[in-house]
């Protein structure tokens, strides 16, 4: 009876102290899964911002150039000059011809001298200075600045928002004499945004910073002024109007937000994300099931080895797990290659490395937080087109290497896609990879494989970015070099 007495004890002893370890060792590996998730959402909405200031920035920069080459031309000059005897039928001919010819939805002018405003179509109005809506007109001619870019409403376009470029037009010894811009309908650019926030379960934000952006006195689809943006995010002002061009996070709430200036434009990019948190999900779990864990002690004391091992191999895991990108390491995928099933290797299997190109000059160019997000983004859609067909891991600081079930050849189609994704990705540095693939197949040889793909992809290297080398393993030697995007 004693003895029995002792081993109940010892058992219940012991249970309490699995309980207690499993739960600190839960909430640690839960603690170091949200600084992992953290990370992935700052990266996630980093990259969305920079995505959205190159869309902006790239449309805008055209447009502006346009305006500018307008405000220049001579014609426009002699006929602002020359308003009261000149012909309103030639400048509205001129503003029809080059909306047409430059792809733009609206081309206007404004004559300084009479206020008057003239669009592609015709006469619109007489511009006043006590009507709210001609306020911006007069903060861009006393500012000083040769133009601007701001959102507005297009009057003669059925009050549609678009994107507006403003240049000044000064006769020769630099008196002003007008203004003459372009517009172009915001719509398309905002299903871009719907699209975007869909797939990426984001909100996303358009707000202007400065007294010359303000014209438009609503918030309209993206467009949200800075009282409404407060209001719909509880947000503090003074973290819009201290933004930076660098891009500043802030947690409100369940909200992850991310703003970023636009200094040329005058506009904050805000983009937020809901953050996630399991630690009390996981409490409320540990709760409901202690009531069972007391009744079921003696099957918990004969699970905990199994436990113990489970713990063991998430543990293993999570150590192992590449903080910045979320796959697997050099150790965590060499233990998954082993534990392949050796019947896989009977069948058309590959082997693959790859490493991003021109990354240490990205690195100096743009920074390590750009450089950080380009391995985001390349480990991002290279788990996206490899889930399901096999493993993938870190091999060093700039190359991955995997095991896919398929034969090489397919194995370069597959590969293929992530060239064609990364294009996409980022349009203002095109991201690319130089990948080698060996055939595998009856090969369970981890350093042979690694090698043949290193040399294959070394291959790729020295013949150029972007390219994709087969090696052969029974000829030793390359089959082919074949580019990838």
């Amino acid at each position: 009876m004693v003895h029995n007495r002792y081993i109940i004890i010892s058992n219940i002893m012991l249970i309490i102290l699995l309980l207690i370890g499993f739960t600190l060792i839960e909430l640690s590996s839960v603690q170091q899964y949200n600084t992992i998730v953290d990370q992935k959402i700052e990266s996630d909405l980093y990259q969305t911002a920079l995505t959205i200031e190159s869309d902006l920035e790239n449309s805008a920069s055209v447009q502006l150039a346009v305006a500018s080459y307008m405000a220049k031309d001579d014609t426009v000059r002699h006929w602002l000059e020359n308003e009261r005897y000149a012909s309103t039928a030639a400048i509205i001919h001129y503003l029809a011809e080059k909306s047409k010819a430059f792809g733009y939805d609206r081309a206007f002018i404004i004559s300084e001298e009479s206020r008057d405003f003239y669009y592609d179509r015709g006469f619109l109005r007489r511009m006043n200075p006590n009507d709210p809506r001609d306020r911006w007109y007069d903060l861009f001619t006393r500012s000083g600045i040769t133009s601007h870019v701001l959102i507005n409403l297009d009057e003669s376009n059925d009050y549609a928002l678009s994107i507006f470029t403003d240049c000044r037009v000064e006769d020769k010894q630099g008196k002003l004499l007008g203004i003459i811009g372009i517009g172009k309908n915001l719509a398309p650019l905002w299903e871009i945004f719907d699209e975007k926030e869909k797939v990426l379960g984001q909100k996303i934000y358009i707000t202007p910073v400065g007294e010359i952006r303000t014209s438009l006195n609503t918030s309209i689809g993206h467009y949200v002024l800075h009282e409404d943006l407060m209001e719909k995010l509880d947000i503090d002002e003074d973290l819009l109007e201290n933004s930076t061009t660098g891009g500043t996070f802030s947690t409100i709430g369940n909200q992850r937000i991310f703003i970023k200036r636009i200094e040329r434009f005058g506009w904050n990019i805000i983009v937020t994300q809901p953050d996630v948190s399991l630690i009390d999900t996981l409490l409320a779990s540990f709760r409901t099931n202690s009531v069972y864990v007391v009744m079921l002690s003696v099957l918990l004391v004969l699970m905990s080895v199994l436990g113990m091992r489970r713990i063991n191999r998430k543990l293993h895991q999570l150590e192992n797990i590449d903080s910045q990108t979320g796959i697997p390491n050099q150790l965590l995928f060499s233990d998954q290659f082993k534990a392949l099933n050796a019947s896989e290797f009977l069948n058309p299997c590959s082997f693959f490395t790859l490493t991003v190109d021109d990354l240490d000059s990205i690195s100096e160019d743009l920074g390590i937080a750009y450089q950080n997000a380009i391995l985001n983004i390349v480990s991002d859609e290279l788990m996206k087109i490899t889930d399901q067909h096999g493993i993938i891991g870190r091999w060093e600081r700039r190359e991955y290497i995997g095991w896919l079930d398929m034969s090489p050849d397919n194995a370069y189609k597959l590969l293929l896609r992530l060239n064609l994704r990364l294009s996409e990705r980022d349009k203002k540095i095109p991201i690319q990879v130089s990948i080698g693939i060996t055939n595998a197949r009856n090969n369970r040889n981890l350093p042979i494989l690694a090698m043949q793909a290193e040399r294959a992809m070394y291959r790729s290297i020295r013949n150029g970015s972007g390219l994709c080398t087969i090696y052969d393993p029974e000829i030793d030697g390359i089959v082919s070099i074949i580019a990838a995007d």
